[in-house]
């Protein structure tokens, strides 16, 4: 192509040029792949020109700007006319006209250094695009394996009334084999592979077309089958998909595959069932892997962080952090309609992973984690932003099942695979934390267990033991379960986890450590505090806990001391002013169906604690042993109480106390042969 500027060449080879020229009169084109002559076919029988086709231009091209912007590969342009069509959506068309624009097996080059890449060598047979870069002096960003489907479509002028501007639709969808840089220093690498991009610009009516669907109707009339353009749906307005390997200075390693996506959806909120029509903007992950440290990380060569297992096997020594799925959800209502009187915003987060440390001899660090939050949010109305409902995904799935791609709920892509999403399917508001930690210090220190933390998104009111109310309190509850503890020496105390049931088994445990052990550690805590009060006055706050477990000596010949049934309950809190103040859980959590008066507290595994108290308690009992030598020997089941009570000493004394503490210990004490009364 001649007339460019010096610095800017463009060159086309091995051109096909399509062209179909219309009848003077009725503006009609022949069907030239089915037109006979003498019942042969002609000449055009194979060129795919049909009676939709306008013109079709295709080839080779090589652009060039300054030698920093070298691309090349091949290119196709149709356009047709006389088409009718309808997306099974919001768009029915006839007559209407296409543009369609592919590029393919397209190799770019954007940095300094690419002087060798030339329209010659180029369409040279055999010639190597990416080699051509990595034995060169060439830095900057290379694209390889890519394609550009480029689809704009227009209704037919001529049929709409006077001064009425025909409605325009267009649907891009790009692909990248891979990215990565050239000539950047041995110690830095960045690679982006499988990346996917679609964007589907709505008309100024806001309909959008569905080109899955029309690239499905048959004998593929709209040219869109063999294009990336046959995946992108009307719901969507911006999707973008792919995976990474990023190094630095061989210490720091991320990899993992993401997407993000934006789209329309009608929501409904929690306790409604109007549809709200929002925007949605998702984002999801999957197998994201990060490592910070040293050693080799991607043994394989497939671009991914190695898993925890090969690190360790590799020698690496750090910090790995994995993320194996998240979806992350963020919707706006479109306008201020349906009732709504305050701009409102929704989040949804449904996020796993883990961390562990490798490679640091005689400690470990490792725990998993689940993290599950659902909420709205008014407009900021002074210092924070107020409470909304929460987004009702299931809901709005199975009434908007086309919008949510998914009856059960929203499905968020987490990577370029086809199988790569997650359901959001909340129907509630929830900020939930789960888990489970595993901590050991060479022989010395061993602690594990199972865990949640939930914060409850909207203030409640509470009962207090003296019938009073206290309003706008917020709520956090913390629960444990199958914990373990062990200090002493001669460890680890658990050795490995063998069936991966995260617990400590009988037959994983060393037998030749020697310390105090904690076991089946289980507990549920709620902590409780009003929120500031407008004239100021000292705020309330409350706390109640709930706890069993046990513990023993071990490794210790001849001596036994254990601590088995251990319950522990307390309930106290202070209204602010050094006076006490007790939530009464049964009245405050009433019974609902099945579920009894109380509150529930999620230890982490599945199960939860229930804190029924219904006044200031403080209980600590349980059974204990102790033996040694056979010199000692002692038995008793125990309980201690604490309690606030009034005391009256009658008349005589003239003497009453208000608000006494009074300590209750009880001792049973048993004989170590059961069949043995103790006088």
């Amino acid at each position: 192509l001649h007339g460019l500027p010096t610095d800017f060449s463009l060159d086309f080879q091995d051109l096909n040029l399509l062209y179909n020229a219309p009848d003077a009169v009725t503006g009609s084109r022949l069907d030239w792949s089915k037109v006979t002559v003498d019942n042969r076919a002609t000449a055009l029988a194979n060129a795919e020109i049909t009676d939709t086709t306008d013109f079709s231009v295709s080839g080779g091209v090589y652009l060039n700007v300054k030698d920093m912007v070298i691309g090349a590969g091949e290119f196709a342009i149709t356009h047709q006319t006389g088409l009718d069509l309808n997306d099974g959506n919001d768009v029915e068309l006839y007559n209407a006209s296409q543009l369609l624009i592919s590029l393919s097996d397209i190799a770019l080059f954007v940095g300094d250094g690419g002087e060798g890449i030339t329209a010659d060598s180029y369409f040279s047979t055999g010639f190597d695009f990416a080699g051509s870069l990595a034995t060169g002096k060439a830095q900057g960003f290379y694209v390889g394996g890519a394609g550009l489907d480029i689809a704009i479509l227009t209704e037919d002028s001529e049929s709409l009334g006077s001064g009425t501007s025909p409605r325009t639709w267009t649907g891009l969808a790009a692909e990248v084999g891979r990215m990565t840089p050239i000539g950047l220093p041995s110690d830095v690498d960045f690679k982006v592979s499988d990346l996917e991009a679609f964007y589907n610009v709505d008309a100024a009516d806001s309909s959008r077309v569905d080109w899955k669907a029309l690239a499905q109707q048959a004998d593929n009339i709209f040219l869109l089958d063999n294009t990336a353009l046959a995946y992108l749906e009307a719901a969507t307005e911006f999707n973008v998909t792919g995976a990474m390997l990023a190094s630095l200075d061989n210490y720091a390693y991320l990899s993992g595959s993401m997407a993000l996506e934006r789209r329309d959806l009608k929501a409904r909120t929690e306790g409604s069932s109007v549809d709200i029509p929002m925007s949605a903007l998702t984002f999801g992950a999957k197998n994201v892997r990060a490592f910070v440290g040293t050693g080799e990380v991607d043994k394989d060569n497939n671009g991914i962080v190695d898993a925890d297992a090969e690190l360790k096997t590799n020698n690496a020594m750090g910090l790995s952090v994995t993320i194996d799925e998240m979806a992350l959800a963020l919707l706006k209502p479109q306008s201020l309609s349906s009732g709504l009187s305050s701009a409102e915003s929704y989040f949804a987060l449904d996020a796993s992973g883990t961390a562990a440390l490798i490679g640091v001899e005689e400690v470990t660090l490792e725990g998993d984690v689940n993290i599950l939050i659902n909420q709205g949010r008014l407009a900021a109305s002074g210092s924070e932003a107020a409470v909304a409902p929460a987004i009702n995904f299931k809901g709005g799935a199975a009434a908007n099942s086309t919008d949510y791609g998914d009856v059960s709920g929203l499905k968020v892509k987490t990577g370029p695979g086809t199988t790569d999403a997650i359901i959001l399917n909340f129907e509630e508001e929830i900020r939930k934390a789960e888990g489970f930690l595993n901590l050991g210090l060479s022989e010395y220190v061993h602690v594990s267990g199972n865990f949640a933390i939930e914060k409850a998104g909207t203030p409640i009111n509470v009962t207090l033991a003296d019938t009073s109310t206290v309003n706008d309190v917020s709520l956090l509850r913390i629960g444990a379960s199958n914990g373990h503890a062990f200090v002493g020496s001669g460890g680890p105390y658990w050795t490995a986890d063998l069936n991966n049931n995260e617990t400590v088994d009988t037959d994983e445990i060393n037998e030749a450590a020697v310390g105090l052990v904690l076991n089946d550690i289980a507990f549920g805590l709620a902590l409780m505090k009003e929120q500031p009060v407008s004239d100021g006055s000292p705020a309330h706050s409350f706390y109640a806990l709930q706890a069993t477990g046990g513990g023993e000596l071990v490794g210790i010949a001849d001596v036994t001391a254990s601590a088995s049934n251990l319950l522990i309950q307390v309930n106290s809190g202070t209204d602010g002013n050094g006076g006490d103040a007790t939530v009464n859980f049964i009245t405050t959590f009433p019974a609902d169906g099945s579920t009894p008066a109380g509150m529930n507290v999620d230890t982490g595994d599945g199960n939860s604690i229930q804190l029924a108290f219904d006044g200031a308690l403080t209980s600590v009992g349980g059974q204990m042993e102790l033996s040694a030598h056979d010199l000692v020997e002692a038995h008793t089941t125990f309980t201690m109480t604490q309690e606030i009570v009034d005391v009256n000493y009658g008349t005589s004394t003239g003497v009453d106390l208000d608000d006494a503490d009074l300590l209750l210990i009880n001792l049973d004490l048993k004989d170590p042969d059961p069949n043995t009364a103790i006088d």
